[in-house]
């Protein structure tokens, strides 16, 4: 899985160099994981629905899903000016990517 984070000003973009994971269940994590550390960040009316996402296990299976059948998924957080975007993708030739087609 290749895993990203993006975040979106006014002004331009700001990304992190990629990550990667070796499992779908590994990749929901990371962004478990980004998600949070954003969050903390945040004020609470924001945050509260990172949060959520979080701990929404359907949500999770959705990821899951999208992941398995080989597509990216991508959660958006939106804090005023700033949009983060947290992206995790099957890598190209992956069991999930081959599966797809």
């Amino acid at each position: 899985m290749t895993l990203g984070d993006e975040t979106v000003t006014n002004t331009g973009h700001a990304l992190t160099g990629p990550h990667s994971a070796t499992t779908a269940r590994l990749a929901l994590r990371w962004l478990h994981v980004r998600a949070e550390h954003i969050a903390h960040q945040l004020d609470a009316p924001v945050a509260c629905p990172v949060y959520g996402w979080i701990a929404d296990h359907l949500a999770q299976e959705r990821v899951l899903t999208a992941l398995f059948l080989g597509e990216t998924y991508a959660h958006t957080i939106h804090d005023g000016a700033l949009t983060y975007v947290l992206t995790a993708s099957p890598a190209p030739g992956s069991r999930s990517s081959r599966q797809a087609r």
